[in-house]
């Protein structure tokens, strides 16, 4: 760990991803689970452990939608399951779904399942079907744990940086706007991915922001902040992801890229 979070170098990580995936037992359905987020991220390319993105949390997702009571009883069985095994835990629901969180790390570790509304499920539906036919596996502590591939790490990320501007809650720079255009029409080969130390650097610049400083800032000013950090460490996970494409040499269809990306678009455009 470092004292800006943690990373799959920690046993915690690895521990979290095992568990987590593994809790499928605890739906009454078929629903598979799998990890999204800054934690796929560090899956797809922990071949250069140095240059992993530190999180707080690991991110899960279902392919099917999720009761309040089904959300419940995840977070009560896993908490159950973990508690006192290596570490103390508490489970509960949370803003977006449930939660359980480490709570003797410092700073806490969560493991979130982020849940999808029926309606949100409904226009999402063919796009939450292909992550999870193109999903990625590896065995972590002898458990398969399902990630999101390289490209659909990527589709997400230009998804949440449209949303916020679509919102009106960041304003991209145009050398941003530049590279967001040139991955968003799978234009790999033009961009330069040479810098992925300065890049993580800059992201752990700003992560390592005190509340004091935010302080000094008024409500505004401190969103503002908050949404630049999110674009920040978004186009940093995307370009260390193209990086990781280029050095394990995975194809990725321009064409089958752009219709992806039509599909998480559709509720954006």
């Amino acid at each position: 760990m470092t004292d800006l979070s943690y990373t799959l170098n920690d046993p915690i990580f690895g521990y979290g991803l095992s568990r987590g995936s593994d809790s499928e037992e605890f739906f009454d359905d078929s629903g598979r689970l799998m990890v999204v987020g800054g934690a796929s991220t560090q899956l797809n390319t922990r071949d250069k452990p140095e240059l992993l993105r530190p999180t707080t949390d690991i991110d899960f997702i279902r392919s099917k939608p999720t009761t309040r009571t089904q959300k419940k009883i995840w977070a009560g069985n896993l908490a159950k399951k973990i508690d006192g095994e290596r570490y103390t835990v508490m489970g509960g629901l949370s803003r977006y779904g449930a939660e359980v969180r480490f709570t003797n790390s410092h700073p806490d570790f969560i493991l979130h399942l982020d849940c999808y509304s029926p309606n949100f499920f409904n226009i999402h539906n063919r796009r939450i079907e292909g992550e999870f036919e193109r999903a990625e596996m590896v065995e972590i502590d002898k458990k398969p744990v399902r990630y999101h591939s390289p490209m659909d790490v990527i589709i997400n990320k230009i998804r949440r940086v449209r949303c916020l501007e679509r919102a009106k809650l960041v304003t991209l720079s145009p050398n941003q706007k530049h590279f967001l255009n040139l991955v968003s029409d799978a234009q790999f080969d033009d961009i330069d991915t040479s810098d992925l130390e300065g890049n993580l650097e800059t992201v752990l610049k700003v992560r390592s922001q005190t509340v004091e400083d935010l302080g000094r800032y008024g409500y505004q000013q401190i969103i503002q902040e908050v949404e630049n950090y999110k674009i920040t460490k978004d186009l940093c996970d995307i370009t260390s992801i193209l990086g990781y494409v280029r050095r394990a040499k995975v194809t990725i269809s321009p064409q089958e890229f752009r219709s992806a990306l039509d599909l998480a678009l559709i509720d954006v455009q």
